[in-house]
């Protein structure tokens, strides 16, 4: 207490005072202390309660934020309504008792779009569209547009193509336009999503410019690409119309390619066969971590894609090509002609031969003969020529494919 006493007097009396170089030097103290600021501790009580909290705020509002707002919007009755209607009849007659928002109505047409392809549907799509409760929810679209959130308006788009809406339809181009406007505030997820609409659906002008722009913006944020099924998905769809972005997506594909399951494997192998791209890095990753899945079973349709798509490249893999054939030979009376024939026709390619495998074949010519047609048949015979191949049972397999 003394020592502070002593600190003030010397503020007031001043360093030219005489009296102040004779006090004792406990009383020369540094005039600042080591004590943190009120602000500074304030700050780290509140950091160190609220750091879970403001962290689970953070994940609850990643979601909206995605969607492009600030803050998870609350849901309401109308919505439980519309994810619990079991029919068309029943989702148009909650709209028109209960009307709502613009993002609302868009929910309801992406849910008639799903009702009416069930097989439990019995109200197709043209009954739909002359109803004046679903006249109603295109035109609520298409006035509160802006009110649509980012993942509901790439959805409609491909909802209101699988219920038959024209393409001169005005809630239609109000769709397109906004999310032409959106491009750049969609995540990467929401811009494949409209990527893969766009090419599944009949293209006009307006859907060209929009498929262009989307494949520009996918060109510029390939990096933030993180799903092994995105990647496939748009080397088969989009891959054909822009070189640099295949470019980019096989070194993605290359980065993931551990990550990949065998269907993506099969997309990916058609999508280079397709555009003849023989990219050896990635398909040799891809057939060694196709060859380490040891407890999958793959499927036969799968399995004759793998075999055209390495055949198409020329590309030699021998592991892989003994799994498809231990895989395929028990499976063989399952297949079909057309099956057939291109397993063999690819292998042939790759100067490949799997005794047990051809045999098979052979006899399953010999066994339906009738299903094959003579295209079929001898793209057959070639085939066996290629691989200078003859089967056992030669003289019954030429007789029956010579009849």
């Amino acid at each position: 207490m003394s020592t502070r006493l002593l600190i003030r007097c010397i503020r007031l009396l001043g360093s030219h005072s005489p009296g102040v170089s004779a006090l004792p030097a406990a009383c020369k103290l540094p005039l600042t202390t080591s004590a943190p600021p009120l602000a500074a501790l304030t700050l780290r009580l509140h950091t160190s309660t609220g750091g879970a909290r403001s962290e689970g705020r953070r994940q609850a509002q990643a979601k909206a934020q995605e969607d492009g707002f600030l803050r998870q919007p609350e849901r309401t009755e109308l919505d439980d309504l519309i994810d619990g209607a079991g029919s068309v009849e029943e989702l148009l007659q909650v709209w028109a008792e209960r009307g709502g928002t613009g993002n609302q109505a868009a929910t309801v047409l992406i849910q008639l779009a799903r009702l009416s392809i069930t097989p439990e549907s019995k109200t197709n799509t043209a009954e739909i569209l002359q109803d004046c409760r679903f006249q109603q929810l295109l035109r609520t679209v298409d006035t509160q547009i802006s009110l649509v959130w980012n993942g509901t308006l790439v959805t409609l788009l491909r909802s209101l193509s699988q219920l038959g809406v024209s393409s001169g339809e005005p809630a239609l181009r109000s769709v397109q336009n906004e999310a032409h406007w959106r491009l750049r505030r969609l995540s990467y997820r929401h811009l494949v999503s409209l990527a893969d609409s766009c090419t599944s659906q009949a293209c006009d002008e307006q859907q060209r410019v929009l498929l262009s722009d989307v494949v520009k913006q996918l060109e510029l944020r390939w990096t933030e690409i993180s799903e092994p099924r995105n990647v496939a998905l748009l080397m088969g769809k989009l891959g054909h119309l822009s070189g640099a972005l295949m470019d980019r997506l096989e070194d993605k594909a290359l980065e993931l390619a551990e990550q990949f399951s065998p269907e993506d494997t099969r997309r990916v192998a058609l999508a280079l066969a397709a555009q003849n791209r023989r990219s050896v890095p990635l398909l040799r990753a891809l057939s060694y971590h196709l060859v380490q899945k040891h407890g999958i079973e793959l499927r036969s349709g799968l399995l004759v894609d793998l075999a055209f798509a390495y055949g198409k490249l020329n590309f030699h893999q021998t592991q892989v090509f003994q799994r498809i054939a231990t895989d395929l030979l028990p499976r063989v009376p399952e297949l079909g002609a057309s099956d057939i024939t291109r397993c063999a026709k690819s292998f042939a390619y790759l100067k490949w031969l799997n005794l047990p495998l051809f045999e098979a074949f052979a006899q399953h010519v010999l066994v339906h003969s009738e299903k094959y047609s003579t295209p079929q048949l001898c793209n057959l015979i070639l085939a066996f020529a290629r691989l200078n191949y003859q089967p056992i049972k030669g003289d019954a397999f030429y007789s029956k494919v010579g009849a």
